[in-house]
């Protein structure tokens, strides 16, 4: 498997320190890896102009000049598909619930060393092979089938009184037959959480919380259940923290 990455960070030592993990990593799995550095974000970003979805990972410190982490890493958002990686490296862990808009996958904190950049690259190539996991769901309006991949679902909420799902997608809503509880076992398995009794969202497009409710990152807001606020949060800290949704 060829894995590509880019890396942006404004101290060179750790741009050789990645290479040299990377270095190692060849030697010891059968992983290819093609890996850019870039001491600065603008060069990244003309570099996305030109290629949007060249990077499966990029990898960002988050305390930069010009362009801090979350700043560049909206930028990228704006190039690139859904699909790239961002994990952001950093030494203060306060920073992290700045990262909930830009969808970041990891959190990985400073100084970064080699198991645990070994942990995270095998975690990020298990994910990318899960990734493409679908549902099939039944079209209310057309009775088709319709063949619904779990990384472009946001959220999907049990509509009051019928056998019948509203489908957030990253592109318009599907209007589905059948119960979220036909497909929560599939869903909780892939970093999805059940935030109500009838509501279910993917942790990767959480943007922010207000009280009880949760924003989307497509501005959707959804209500949690009162009872499991606590618990939602802890998950998706979780989740950001490991890239594990499970307790």
């Amino acid at each position: 498997m060829l894995l590509r990455i880019a890396y942006c960070d404004d101290e060179p030592e750790n741009g050789r320190k990645m290479q040299e993990f990377i270095s190692q990593l060849e030697v010891q799995t059968d992983i290819e890896f093609a890996f850019d550095y870039y001491i600065s974000g603008i060069v990244l970003l003309e570099n996305l102009e030109n290629k949007p979805d060249y990077y499966d990972v990029v990898f960002l410190d988050m305390e930069m000049p010009q362009l801090n982490g979350i700043e560049l890493a909206e930028r990228i958002r704006g190039l690139v598909s859904g699909d790239v990686i961002i994990s952001f490296l950093t030494s203060y862990p306060e920073y992290m619930q700045q990262s909930f808009g830009v969808q970041a996958f990891q959190y990985l904190l400073k100084p970064l060393s080699y198991e645990s950049f070994k942990k995270e690259i095998i975690r990020t190539i298990d994910f990318l092979k899960k990734d493409d996991r679908s549902i099939l769901v039944i079209a209310q309006s057309s009775g088709r089938e319709v063949v619904l991949r779990l990384k472009n679902i946001i959220a999907i909420e049990k509509q009051k009184g019928n056998a019948v799902m509203e489908i957030s997608l990253e592109k318009g809503v599907t209007i589905a037959k059948g119960n979220i509880t036909d497909y929560e076992k599939i869903l909780l398995e892939n970093n999805f959480i059940r935030v109500s009794r009838n509501c279910i969202v993917n942790m990767r497009y959480i943007h922010s919380f207000f009280g009880h409710e949760i924003e989307m990152t497509n501005g959707k807001r959804v209500e949690m259940s009162r009872r499991k606020v606590t618990e939602i949060k802890e998950m998706f800290t979780k989740y950001l923290v490991l890239g594990d949704g499970k307790v």
